[in-house]
């Protein structure tokens, strides 16, 4: 190959940003899927439609997929030790679960809902109405507003999540079990956290003066307005423990929303990012682990489906650890985040 033929790429690979290759994840026979977070091994979960027609919660390991439960249920987060907190409905609405080895075990009463898990096993989401978090078989609940949710759990056990401080407004916070701060938004009335490290940076979206929901970063309580990929709106999901964030973005048609990865002060689309696109639109990303693997969600031949990123190019000075060795890949829910559990339960 020529070398003007490979000055393009490298040039590309340098300065904007990792390469990776995508994984479908598949589905449990009924087409659709979504994952909604990673570990550091890079597996995977989050739910996908059966061929009953019920949506259920899913791990992902090494291209084989399989239900964590037979009723309606979504996994939300997973540990390195492959613990998994998620939500299992039946006919009293949600219950808030922890999965360990292949059994679920509730770990709040009815009307509850799991989003966060760090890696000591410790949980947090929503019980009728207020966040909690569980430790060591105790359950605390923190009132604040008129509702409540926590989203995210780090190592030191604070919380990340938001709550309806006032009849329509929504405030983020982090609550490290005694304190708890509200964190702004980027000049509207409204913020929400859904994702917490290990070093207290948040990230979640806000409204602008305009009133659009915008990806936003809190470090030491300012916010950050992560902008968009040319579109009106843009809402941050994950963050890992270099601060790389990824979330989805309204593109510059605002008609569709396309998942981003932000590093280095800048909105990266990861369609444009990927070694090939194979018939992919990836709309929303959710998860993002230490080795950069990131899990969301696709359209593909028609269908939402789950991914995973294997990232095959990426520079340390971009917040990435050196590179390794390409793992082997595996083979509509935008929204069924907690925040859509959580408001439908409030409602």
């Amino acid at each position: 190959m020529k070398p003007t033929i490979l000055l393009p790429l490298v040039g590309t690979l340098l300065t904007a940003g990792p390469l990776y290759q995508i994984a479908d994840l598949g589905s449990l026979g009924g087409g659709s899927s979504a994952a909604f977070a990673i570990n550091a091994s890079g597996a995977a979960v989050g739910a996908s439609r059966t061929a009953s027609a019920i949506d259920v919660a899913f791990r992902n390991d090494d291209a084989l997929l399989y239900p964590l439960a037979a009723a309606r249920s979504t996994a939300a987060a997973i540990n390195d030790s492959g613990i998994i907190a998620g939500t299992v409905f039946g006919p009293s609405g949600g219950q808030a679960v922890l999965w360990s080895n292949g059994q679920a075990n509730a770990i709040a009463g009815p009307g509850s809902y799991a989003m966060g898990l760090n890696n000591s096993g410790s949980a947090t989401g929503s019980v009728q109405g207020s966040a909690f978090r569980w430790g060591a078989g105790a359950l605390e609940t923190l009132n604040l507003g008129w509702w409540s949710a926590g989203y995210a759990i780090n190592a030191s056990g604070a919380i990340a999540g938001y709550a309806e401080i006032a009849p329509g407004k929504f405030a983020a916070f982090l609550w490290d079990g005694n304190n708890v701060a509200l964190l702004p938004s980027v000049g509207g009335r409204t913020s929400y956290a859904l994702a917490l490290n290990d070093e207290g940076t948040v990230a979640g979206s806000s409204t602008n003066q305009a009133g659009y929901g915008r990806a936003t970063m809190w470090r030491k309580g300012a916010a950050v307005d992560l902008g968009t990929l040319g579109g009106a709106a843009s809402f941050a999901h994950g963050i890992n423990a270099t601060g790389l964030v990824v979330g989805a973005s309204f593109d510059s048609s605002n008609s569709c929303t396309r998942a981003f990865l932000f590093q280095n002060g800048i909105m990266l689309d990861l369609n444009s990012l990927l070694l090939s696109r194979g018939g992919w639109l990836l709309t929303a990303a959710y998860g993002i682990n230490e080795s950069g693997q990131i899990a969301g969600t696709g359209i593909y031949r028609g269908e939402y489906r789950a991914f995973r990123l294997d990232p095959v190019f990426f520079a340390a000075a971009d917040g990435f650890p050196e590179a390794n060795p390409v793992p082997e890949p595996a083979a509509w829910w935008l929204a069924i985040t907690g925040i859509a559990l959580v408001a439908a339960k409030r409602r």
